[in-house]
């Protein structure tokens, strides 16, 4: 996908008052100190916690926050309690503890909605939202925040649900439900215009634009961002500037318009660099890297991508330095300098490895957070019960001097509360002991996953190598000996030894072309490219292209329907689509020239493209078997091959979630069928 700005109105910062900003936090602790009512108290420590976390200071936050929740729980204030939240939750946010973060926000919609505040409960749905997106669970992210419209509609707050309906857009965009992204972004687009808040219509415009540009339509995308632009265009050189022309350059790349894409880049470049602006520059070497790869010069983009990669170790973007290593060891591979391809991807690895494991690391540190929280909770209820136990207590007192009798029925009260209470809590200690037991052994499980990870890993890099480098060297070894014995000593050898060199050369030959498929079969669904969306008419173009001189040698005539654009990995599918043309130009009839049919069909869920021949047809009882490795079903001297091609197509095809059968008679020729899902 390409690097663009998908606008996310986070709203975390939105709680940062003009109070916020000028108040002096020593002033406010004077005032803390000589407060007396607990409703005073409780405002200034809020008051202090915006503050602190407005500068940063997030000890200081955290601490103030805490100490008001717990103000919030002694005197059963639940409005206070969920704008307490909402700034305990924000404080988790911007230390990056994001399970703390989420919990403290749900908490805080909870209490919102007992104390009937539903515009601190639409705020706090659009914090909780933020945290949901940044954790990955973009489902409940859109429910959040599908809720919080709601209740912005329902108040006729129009500027709110506005920025929500730029969120919801930007989140359908990630969910890939680019129609109800677009619709979105469109109503949101009208919004603003009428309401008249640039802010709003250029993220709109950006959305929109980001939009097109994942369904492949380029020349709508460039005329979005082109708008975007515009807006911005009058405030001089801003970051937004420079990302926004790195979009415009991809687009015209894309669309061929060469000279107006070269003009683009160069003025991107000029902005970044005016700007200091290092992490738009590297944005920009990106797309220019990715430019040249889809060109077909890898030599040059290898070179952009290392300018890129050094701009972002400079700024520490460890899932961009990830996926530089990765479209370098690509293109390592496709320059066929193995070497360097196995370092950007062990590098990679490496990477990966050290990042789940401070993942998992910060996610036990704050699940071990939690259960804190949990106990401090289960404290509070314990002391509010006894409470109660004490009032009871002074009642019973009371009781006594008017009824001996109701201080019995009293007593016993106090007496079946107490152990009512005394099993309860006995019973929440086994219930966090047991979670407590559940996180250590999950913790456990992710430790003995890792290290399982790790050693397959090295053993596909192990295999990987081998089959590029240590079995196929000596067999070129060969082969030049055998060459060398044939020029040398071609006078002196008989026929009969003639016969045996040639024998010996074929043997290599095929060898080498088995290891070459076996190298290519290991290689799917490990590769980690990720999924685009694939014009199947050019990619098909390509691919007769490329057989061009095969099909003239047969007079074979290749025929095509015009093709769908689906989504899936270009490269997997090109391998696919080749074999099985490949196949039906190699099976045929002697004397009979090649006839190709390629046709679609589109069902509910996809599509089923369809390659028929006219060749020699596969008996109905081999249908199954042509698909296993190594399977041939024709001597070598008849029909060459290595058994490999038909298993790594079921296995591409298995990739992209879809499936392959074939339907045949000798003699009648085949048709294999290929079911693709949108």
């Amino acid at each position: 996908m390409m690097i663009r700005i998908i606008t996310i109105c986070l709203g975390l910062a939105a709680f940062h008052t003009i109070y916020a900003q000028g108040v002096n936090p020593d002033s406010l602790r004077k005032r803390l100190a000589s407060a007396t009512r607990a409703t005073d108290s409780l405002e200034v420590q809020l008051k202090l916690a915006e503050v602190y976390l407005y500068r940063q200071n997030t000890d200081s936050a955290f601490f103030f926050s805490t100490s008001a929740l717990e103000h919030t729980y002694n005197h059963s204030l639940p409005k206070q309690k969920a704008q307490t939240l909402d700034i305990l939750g924000k404080t988790y946010f911007s230390t990056g503890s994001y399970i703390l973060a989420r919990k403290s926000f749900e908490d805080g919609v909870e209490q919102a909605r007992l104390a009937g505040a539903p515009e601190m409960r639409a705020h706090l749905l659009n914090s909780l939202s933020v945290v949901c997106n940044r954790q990955g669970d973009l489902k409940t992210a859109l429910q959040s925040l599908m809720e919080a419209r709601g209740i912005w509609d329902s108040l006729e707050n129009k500027q709110q649900e506005m920025v929500l309906l730029v969120n919801i857009s930007a989140i359908q965009t990630k969910l890939k439900n680019y129609d109800l992204a677009e619709q979105t972004a469109t109503e949101a687009l009208h919004m603003g215009e009428d309401l008249k808040n640039p802010s709003m219509v250029f993220s709109s415009y950006n959305n929109l634009g980001g939009i097109s540009e994942d369904l492949g339509r380029f020349d709508q995308a460039e005329s979005y961002y082109l708008k975007a632009f515009q807006m911005i265009a009058a405030q001089g050189v801003t970051p937004y500037y420079t990302t926004i022309l790195t979009n415009l350059f991809y687009c015209r790349f894309r669309l061929g318009q060469k000279d107006s894409a070269e003009a683009t880049y160069a003025r991107a470049y000029a902005s970044a660099t005016q700007t200091n602006n290092k992490s738009g520059l590297q944005q920009l070497l990106r797309a220019r890297a990715r430019a040249m790869g889809e060109a077909g010069l890898p030599i040059q983009a290898l070179e952009y991508y290392k300018q890129s990669l050094e701009l972002a170790l400079e700024l520490k973007q460890a899932s961009v330095v990830m996926d530089i290593y990765l479209k370098m060891a690509e293109l390592h591979a496709i320059t066929g300098n193995f070497r360097d391809a196995y370092i950007s991807r062990t590098r990679y690895d490496s990477l990966q490895h050290q990042i789940q494991t401070e993942t998992n690391s910060r996610q036990l540190l704050e699940l071990s957070s939690v259960f804190d929280v949990q106990q401090k909770e289960a404290e509070i209820v314990r002391l509010k019960r006894q409470q109660e136990i004490q009032k009871l207590r002074f009642y019973g007192v009371l009781l006594l001097a008017v009824s001996f009798v109701t201080a019995l029925i009293a007593l016993y009260s106090r007496y079946a509360l107490r152990q009512k209470s005394h099993r309860q809590l006995e019973k929440q200690n086994r219930e966090i002991q047991e979670q407590n037991l559940v996180l250590e052994q999950q913790r456990m499980e992710i430790d003995e996953q890792n290290t399982k990870l790790e050693q397959a890993n090295k053993d596909l890099q192990q295999f990987a190598y081998a089959a590029s480098h240590d079995l196929r060297e000596p067999l070129h070894t060969i082969n030049r000996q055998i060459q060398m014995v044939e020029r040398r000593f071609s006078e002196q050898l008989v026929p009969e030894a003639k016969d045996y060199l040639q024998f010996a050369s074929d043997g290599v030959r095929r060898l080498d072309t088995l290891l070459e498929g076996l190298l290519e079969f290991s290689r799917l669904g490990r590769r980690n490219v990720q999924k685009s969306v694939v014009d199947l008419n050019r990619l098909w173009d390509e691919i007769v292209q490329d057989l061009g001189d095969r099909i003239l040698e047969t007079h074979a005539r290749v025929e095509l329907d015009p093709m769908p654009h689906i989504e899936g990995f270009r490269p997997e599918l090109r391998l696919l689509f080749q074999n099985l043309l490949q196949n039906a130009l190699k099976f045929t009839h002697p004397g009979v020239p090649p006839l190709v049919q390629v046709t679609v069909a589109k069902e509910e869920q996809g599509y089923v493209i369809a390659i028929s021949d006219n060749g020699i047809g596969i008996s109905p009882e081999h249908h199954g078997r042509i698909f296993t490795m190594f399977e041939r079903l024709h001597n070598r001297n008849e029909y060459e091959g290595s058994g490999i091609g038909l298993a790594l197509c079921k296995r591409i095809v298995e990739n992209h979630g879809g499936e392959i059968w074939v339907e045949s008679q000798p003699g009648e020729g085949s048709t294999f069928f290929v079911r693709l899902p949108l």
